[in-house]
């Protein structure tokens, strides 16, 4: 057993705990993100209606966002994405009575730079949203929750305008929580 699987690891604050875990990445969400019961809460509040329509769950993990959409919104058709099998496979199980799309991939082969170069934290997001506004249909949305880590808010927001999207804004935002989007233009 190595130090990395001592006890200790949970007690850290700063980036401390077992996020590779499936099992308690979903155990410790809401201990560890106090805003993120709330957060999906104002996701789901701020989409537009979604009844009959398609839901692209991108980063899906375990699938809370889709199982809080299809209670919302039961004929939304989902598709979730993420890089981990594993939690994908917790996901299925959460939402089994309904009918989603599941698919394993990584990201970066949506945001891949065309030189392979190595990108920054800005660009990177930059690439992603474009990545979702090519995927979109004219007049989609992008609604997304997340929590300043990475990359601020009105960097994130700046990397939506400078993809594409219109209507961008903020929806939402406790302390370093926030869920924002835009919309792909009609023409």
């Amino acid at each position: 057993m190595s130090s990395e699987d001592s006890w200790l690891k949970n007690l850290t604050r700063q980036k401390g705990g077992f996020w590779e875990d499936l099992y308690w990445y979903d155990l410790q969400l809401e201990r560890r993100l106090p805003q993120a019961r709330t957060m999906l809460q104002q996701l789901v509040l701020s989409l537009p209606p979604c009844g009959g329509k398609q839901v692209l769950d991108l980063c899906a993990g375990t699938g809370r966002v889709s199982a809080a959409v299809l209670a919302a919104y039961p004929t939304a058709k989902v598709t979730l994405i993420d890089a981990s099998t594993q939690r994908l496979t917790v996901a299925r199980q959460r939402l089994e009575p309904q009918k989603i799309v599941t698919h394993w991939s990584s990201l970066h082969t949506y945001a891949q730079a065309r030189d392979e170069e190595e990108l920054d934290v800005e660009n990177q997001y930059h690439f992603l949203f474009r990545a979702t506004w090519r995927a979109l249909r004219p007049g989609g949305h992008v609604v997304f929750a997340d929590h300043v880590g990475q990359l601020g808010m009105f960097q994130q927001l700046q990397a939506l305008k400078r993809a594409g999207f219109e209507d961008v804004d903020s929806s939402w935002r406790v302390d370093d929580s926030f869920v924002a989007g835009g919309r792909k233009p009609l023409a």
